[in-house]
């Protein structure tokens, strides 16, 4: 089976003169050369610019767990989006949804959507201190991306207010 990469290519000309390495994120470089650009998506599969067909393993790094035009979710996001969305205030939607968070993770007590792990960790923070009555963390920082090379740095620890 031979794979055709001609307008990947000339994507990732392009977009090294735009972007880092051609990319938006160092998790989408393959090699000088060998970075995909999606056109579409289906259930679990991707197709590149180039028409080849892959088998997405990394379902976008998990958002996507029931595959990408999923029909059913498809159809129930657009009428959420048809019903307006992103008003800043509480809608039925989202009680349903906290109250089915919690059904299904058992010891979940209370929950809080948010829009980013930065807030996510901002409101952990909140909550730990909260809770300990403590004010300074431990943060430990590592490259995420070295997690499983055995050349992985050792953690560095910092302690911050």
């Amino acid at each position: 089976m031979s794979i055709h990469l001609e307008k990947s290519l000339a994507l990732y000309q392009m977009a090294r003169t735009l972007m880092p390495k051609g990319v938006s994120s160092n998790a989408r470089f393959w090699g000088e050369g060998k970075n995909l650009y999606v056109s579409k998506a289906k259930g679990a599969y991707l197709w590149d610019v180039d028409g080849n067909q892959y088998i997405d393993y990394r379902l976008a790094f998990g958002p996507i767990i029931l595959g990408y035009a999923y029909d059913e979710v498809d159809t129930q996001v657009w009428s959420a989006i048809q019903n307006g969305v992103g008003s800043g205030l509480g809608s039925e939607l989202e009680v349903r949804a906290a109250r089915r968070v919690a059904a299904m993770c058992p010891g979940v007590e209370k929950v809080r959507f948010v829009n980013s792990g930065t807030e996510a960790t901002m409101y952990a923070i909140r909550v730990a201190r909260a809770h300990t009555g403590r004010e300074k963390i431990l943060r430990i920082t590592v490259d995420m991306t070295m997690c499983s090379s055995p050349r992985m740095p050792r953690l560095r620890r910092t302690a911050t207010a």
